[in-house]
């Protein structure tokens, strides 16, 4: 499994039970690969992204042959278990309040903090996990959602709220070995 089927399998958990969350509609989800932007190509409504953050290797490299008589090749399985730590960060922009007499404050749905701990549940869910396993992937690890605030383009503070979670499978390569064909020379006296 590579990176790109690891996201593709991330990004459909996402997209398939945010809806039952309550996140559909006007209220739908932009889920991404990659990091937060800033101007060019930043979500313009609420907005999961998620990068990966390490790749770790457990153990030893397990090696076994095998002959498939019928094709008579020498098949070589290499297995190896891997995890991939990825961070996911809630992105919400802001309703901004308009001054006048008799100004209320904005209301909000649901705000970043709210859409955070939703993909954490997500992910922690018998529905999220079952969706993972269907991919060859379980998750190991969910921490805690960390309410992170960063500086934007109008010199403003805003929130960020992300969580970092750890996916572990068994990474399998298959080569072959081509058929070394033996042949004899015998020199006979004519």
């Amino acid at each position: 499994m590579n990176e790109a089927a690891l996201f593709t399998a991330i990004i459909k958990t996402f997209n398939d039970l945010l809806p039952s969350y309550g996140y559909a509609g006007a209220a739908k989800v932009d889920v991404r690969q990659g990091n937060q932007q800033r101007v060019v190509g930043a979500p313009t409504g609420p907005a999961l992204l998620v990068w990966k953050v390490n790749n770790h290797r457990h153990g030893f490299v397990g090696r076994a042959d095998r002959w498939d008589k019928p094709n008579e090749i020498m098949i070589h399985t290499e297995k190896q278990a891997r995890e991939f730590s990825f961070q996911c960060t809630a992105m919400r922009p802001l309703l901004p309040l308009v001054p006048g007499p008799g100004a209320k404050p904005p209301q909000f749905d649901f705000t970043a903090g709210d859409l955070a701990n939703d993909a954490a549940t997500i992910l922690a869910s018998d529905a999220g996990r079952r969706l993972l396993r269907v991919a060859g992937l379980g998750i190991e690890r969910i921490t805690d959602v960390r309410e992170a605030y960063w500086k934007d383009e109008g010199d403003q503070y805003e929130q960020a709220p992300n969580f970092d979670f750890v996916l572990a499978f068994t990474q399998v390569r298959e080569t072959t070995t081509p058929v070394l064909e033996s042949e004899e020379f015998r020199i006979y006296r004519v």
